[in-house]
């Protein structure tokens, strides 16, 4: 992952997250946890984590 993500980069990884791509949920969490493109904010990025751990779960069934 780049240094900062853009806007676009940003609203292109939170729609592959919503549709049930983990490792964009998991990027989300990096980004929201180092503030990169986004305000730091543990919540956020303990959220996208912990998506992240559920959709890869299911894409493993």
């Amino acid at each position: 992952m780049t240094d900062i993500l853009n806007e676009e980069t940003l609203h292109k990884l939170m729609k592959a997250a919503e549709g049930g791509d983990y490792r964009a949920a998991f990027e989300l969490a990096e980004a929201y946890g180092e503030g990169k493109g986004l305000p730091k904010n543990m919540e956020r990025a303990n959220y996208w984590l912990n998506k992240s751990v559920e959709l890869k779960a299911r894409a493993e069934r």
